[in-house]
């Protein structure tokens, strides 16, 4: 498992620690990320998963390494980009502007 050892996970969608479900869009999908807090793991679902599969089975890059076509961690920073960017700006705001 790639995250053996870790000692915490984020949901990058809520940023919390716990299994607080989160709701996010991507392009003309909805999708819903959890965090499994006993394997420290991020599980995605999307409301148009076919459209991925389909892509992972077209791309020969992802095919020949044997990339299963329903794992959509390679898509994260695409899902998660605009709530990276507000946490970024919310967290150096409160470094340049103590509470």
């Amino acid at each position: 498992m790639v995250t053996e050892g870790a000692a915490t996970c984020i949901n990058p969608v809520n940023w919390k620690t716990d299994a607080t479900p989160a709701s996010f869009t991507f392009e003309s999908g909805t999708g819903t990320i959890t965090l499994d807090t006993l394997n420290h793991v991020l599980i995605a679902d999307m409301s148009n998963n076919q459209t991925f599969r389909d892509w992972n089975r077209s791309n020969p890059v992802f095919s020949s390494l044997g990339v299963n076509p329903d794992c959509l961690h390679h898509w994260d920073l695409l899902f998660y980009t605009d709530q990276i960017h507000d946490n970024a700006l919310l967290r150096s705001r409160r470094v340049l502007i103590p509470n």
